[in-house]
């Protein structure tokens, strides 16, 4: 198992797979049903924040302090793409719908939108004035919500990177913002 504090645990959608993320500068992949580790995914230089699952199951996305978020290929383990822009750890990273972006959320004040397949960054969403803790995609990936340490939750159109919405009124951080 992991070395050091696990930060992250998340069931692939057909609940076959779990994956951590951990301190000890690793994700791995585990058989839910037995434990088993089934790969362990070594690439990143800081501690593993956060680890999710493509849709499909296909794919593991991990978001790091060294910076980096990184894409992985479930079956063999191996890192397909290194996401690269951010200035500061990313706290959190997630899929969309389809699969086919990422998304970032950064202690760099900032959020991206990469192409999952390429690794190049699609939109940078600026607005925050703090830390951005999570971001999440709407489940038609039409919009991308992002919550900061700067008490403000903003909604941002995930097609053009512009900021549509800002939810004000928190009186201490938001460290979380999902769409139901």
């Amino acid at each position: 198992g992991h070395q050091d504090l696990v930060c992250s645990a998340v069931f692939s959608t057909d609940n076959e797979l779990a994956v951590t993320a951990s301190y000890d500068l690793t994700a791995r992949i585990w058989r839910a049903a037995t434990g088993w580790c089934l790969r362990t995914l070594k690439g990143h230089k800081g501690t593993v924040y956060s680890a999710a699952f493509s849709k499909d199951g296909a794919s593991v996305l991990t978001s790091s302090d060294d910076d980096t978020a990184r894409v992985w290929n479930v079956r063999t383990g191996r890192c397909t793409q290194t996401l690269r822009g951010h200035r500061d750890e990313i706290s959190s990273a997630v899929f969309s719908h389809d699969g086919a972006y990422a998304l970032t959320a950064s202690r760099d004040h900032t959020a991206m939108i990469w192409d999952a397949t390429t690794g190049t960054c699609v939109h940078k969403l600026q607005g925050h004035s703090k830390r951005v803790c999570s971001a999440s995609f709407s489940t038609d990936g039409a919009s991308v919500i992002t919550a900061s340490r700067d008490r403000m939750v903003k909604v941002w159109d995930a097609r053009t990177g512009t900021c549509i919405l800002t939810l004000e009124g928190h009186t201490e951080m938001v460290t979380s913002a999902v769409f139901s």
